[in-house]
C-alpha cells in the first residue's frame, strides 16, 4: 500500500509540473526553457506566454482581429502602444499588437484561429527585445495552428 502511494504521489507531481497543457484537443506549450507558471501561462525569466480562448465562428475571428488594431493603439493602464504589424503565416493575416509596458517589457499580441475557437495569445520580453516577442509568438501560431 506504501508503494502504491509513493507510486501515485510521484505520478501526480509529474503530472503538476509539465510544461504542457491541453485545450480544446491542442497540445500546448511554451517554447524550451519556460515553465509552466499557471493555467494557460508559461515563464522563462521576464519572458512570458499568456493564452486565452474563446468559442467563436471564422467570421468573429475576423472581425476580432480588425478590432485589434483600435484596441491596440488605445492601449491601457499598464502599456502604452508602439506598433501593429499585419503578417502572413502559412496563407493567413496574422495583426500583431506591439506595445511597452510601464514594468518597460515588451508586448505583443494576436489572435488565431482553429476548429470553432479563437486563441488570444500575448507575450512579453525583455525590454526593447521585439525579435523575441515575434520569435515566441512564431511558435506559439504554430503550436495552434499545427498540434
Amino acid at each position: 500500500m506504501k508503494n502504491l502511494l509513493f507510486t501515485l504521489a510521484l505520478l501526480i507531481s509529474f503530472s503538476s509540473f509539465g510544461q504542457e497543457q491541453i485545450l480544446n484537443g491542442i497540445s500546448l506549450n511554451a517554447p524550451n526553457g519556460f515553465v509552466k507558471a499557471g493555467n494557460l501561462q508559461w515563464n522563462n525569466g521576464n519572458e512570458n506566454v499568456v493564452i486565452q480562448s474563446f468559442k467563436n465562428s471564422y467570421t468573429g475571428f475576423k472581425n476580432m482581429q480588425s478590432g485589434n488594431k483600435l484596441t491596440c493603439e488605445k492601449g491601457s493602464r499598464a502599456s502604452t502602444f508602439v506598433d501593429f504589424v499585419n503578417l502572413e503565416i502559412s496563407g493567413e493575416t496574422y495583426g500583431f499588437c506591439l506595445q511597452k509596458g510601464q514594468n518597460s517589457l515588451e508586448i505583443a499580441q494576436t489572435f488565431v484561429y482553429r476548429d470553432g475557437y479563437v486563441y488570444m495569445v500575448m507575450v512579453s520580453a525583455e525590454p526593447d527585445n521585439y525579435v523575441r516577442c515575434f520569435e515566441i509568438l512564431g511558435y506559439m501560431v504554430s503550436r495552434i495552428t499545427t498540434f
